[in-house]
């Protein structure tokens, strides 16, 4: 059984080609999903 919320991730995490999405935060520098979670992890620190 698929998940819903797992498929959506996934298909936000990657482009069509199959590469990583990158995303641009509010100062300007572009990170990766990954990226993007490691740092809320550390904020929440």
């Amino acid at each position: 059984m698929s998940n819903p919320i797992i498929d959506f991730i996934d298909s936000y995490e990657y482009d069509t080609n199959g590469n990583p999405r990158m995303i641009q935060l509010e100062d300007g520098r572009c990170v990766s999903l990954e990226e993007l979670q490691a740092m809320e992890e550390q904020d929440h620190e």
